[in-house]
């Protein structure tokens, strides 16, 4: 996400309502999400700058990219965030998913290799501490979101 909020810290809030901690999973995933969101802000900066020049979203959905793609119209959990970083969380308790990767060359973050679309990822391994990250390679951007994340 371009910004990056929390109702309450991870590492736990009192009030007069009483105390809350949270266990050392939810803080070690906080952590990382926060460590990433830092590597990823000079990318970030630019989508935003962007944004406010040219009034594209940050983030859209891979239609926005790819109309000719039928496909990406009926995907509802994944996203482009700017032009260059694809991201298919994990949004149930399933141990993989499908992520339909438009067309193009991309780095796969998570497995370190070359995916060319279009092409249907099934049975996908994903958990909450692994969210499927792809980046579009041979554009501007590359450089830094590999830079940002493929070391990660």
């Amino acid at each position: 996400m371009p910004l990056m909020h929390s109702a309450a810290s991870p590492l736990g809030v009192s009030s007069p309502a009483g105390t809350q901690q949270y266990d050392q999973q939810t803080v070690d995933l906080y952590r990382a999400a926060a460590t990433t969101h830092e590597r990823l802000l000079p990318y970030l900066e630019k989508q935003v700058a962007r944004a406010v020049r040219t009034d594209e979203p940050i983030m859209k959905p891979l239609f926005f990219d790819y109309p000719d793609d039928q496909s990406t119209y009926t995907i509802n959990d994944e996203w482009l965030l700017g032009d260059s970083l694809l991201v298919a969380p994990l949004l149930s308790d399933e141990p993989s998913r499908t992520v339909h990767v438009p067309a193009g060359h991309w780095f796969d973050v998570t497995r370190q290799r070359v995916i060319t679309g279009p092409a249907d990822l099934t049975g996908y391994p994903a958990t909450l501490s692994q969210t499927p990250t792809f980046i579009r390679l041979g554009n501007p951007d590359t450089g830094t979101l590999m830079h940002a994340l493929a070391a990660s």
